[in-house]
């Protein structure tokens, strides 16, 4: 694949750093495989939110969503609500415009970046930053799952599935670069 994502984005542990080359035939690739189907698109955005609360950062991306904890309080499911529904479809949402406008690196970038921006609002009051540090590699693993599950059916090759992996990393790559941003006080582009 022509679609390269070399890391390099300091980390507590490591020096990381992101880099975007794509080809058209790459996002020919990636559209292919991605559906305009409702139903579909709804079952990826909340299969990638029941992962995600399932799984060990659960607890606490519930707690992102102050309407879940009411839902519960309430006896009611929180996954028949049109709360979850618009959850969801905004998270399919994000991928639909990355593929939309992904040749476009600047636009795409900055779009993801100032989204993680708005995700601090989010966060309960006194979140420390060492507790949302390990929602990351949740995030991208969780949203990976439901991708490679819609490729599958789709009966693309291995190579597909690499190519998707690099965009899902690279996608939360630059939501969590200005989600962290964010936590420190730091806008990247503060006139957008």
């Amino acid at each position: 694949s022509i679609l390269a994502i070399k890391f390099m984005r300091k980390t507590k542990i490591t020096l990381i750093s992101i880099s975007w080359t794509s080809h058209p035939r790459d996002m020919a690739l990636l559209r292919s495989t991605w559906t305009d189907d409702f139903e579909d698109l709804y079952t990826i955005g909340s299969t990638i939110f029941l992962n995600l609360f399932a799984g060990p950062n659960g607890a606490f991306s519930k707690s992102l969503f102050p309407w879940i904890a009411k839902c519960e309080a309430e006896g009611r499911n929180y996954v028949e609500t049109n709360d979850f529904r618009v959850l969801c479809l905004r998270l399919v949402q994000t991928i639909a415009v990355f593929l939309e406008d992904a040749l476009d690196k600047e636009k795409v970038e900055t779009f993801l970046y100032k989204l993680g921006q708005r995700h601090i609002g989010y966060l309960p009051e006194n979140t420390k930053y060492e507790e949302s540090d390990n929602l990351d590699r949740s995030h991208r693993t969780d949203c990976f799952i439901p991708l490679q599950r819609l490729i599958l059916l789709t009966h693309i090759k291995h190579n597909k599935l690499q190519l998707w992996d690099d965009t899902v990393s690279y996608i939360f790559h630059f939501i969590e670069e200005g989600f962290y941003d964010a936590l420190k006080g730091f806008d990247r582009f503060p006139h957008i």
